[in-house]
């Protein structure tokens, strides 16, 4: 079972956050997304097979502008691990075989 799962809104609470928890999955996302709604189920599957050490933060690009911005988010669903507040892995897009290889780096990482 994984750590908890957060909403945060700007780069000040992403940076905090990541200063606090090992390992962070950063997903972008927007309401509005038909990839991002259709991936969300394979999404949560995945995340709950991770170690309780993995936690995930869900950014809406919408509401989250100034992390987005940072991060130079062009597409939705993107998603981003960060290992020690340094962003290791990411897949673009919602295409099932990138998200199933990203969560295997993830928990190879979690892991280690």
């Amino acid at each position: 079972m994984p750590g908890e799962v957060v909403s945060l809104k700007t780069r000040d609470e992403l940076i905090k956050y990541l200063q606090n928890h090992a390992i962070v999955v950063v997903k972008f996302t927007a309401t509005w997304c038909g990839p991002c709604k259709r991936i969300t189920p394979l999404v949560n599957e995945l995340y709950s097979k991770l170690p309780n050490n993995v936690s995930m933060v869900i950014v809406d690009i919408d509401t989250g502008r100034d992390i987005s911005s940072a991060m130079k988010i062009r597409s939705v669903p993107t998603m981003y691990n960060f290992v020690n507040g340094s962003p290791m892995d990411s897949v673009i897009g919602s295409k099932k075989d990138n998200m199933i290889s990203f969560f295997k780096k993830t928990m190879a990482r979690a892991s280690s």
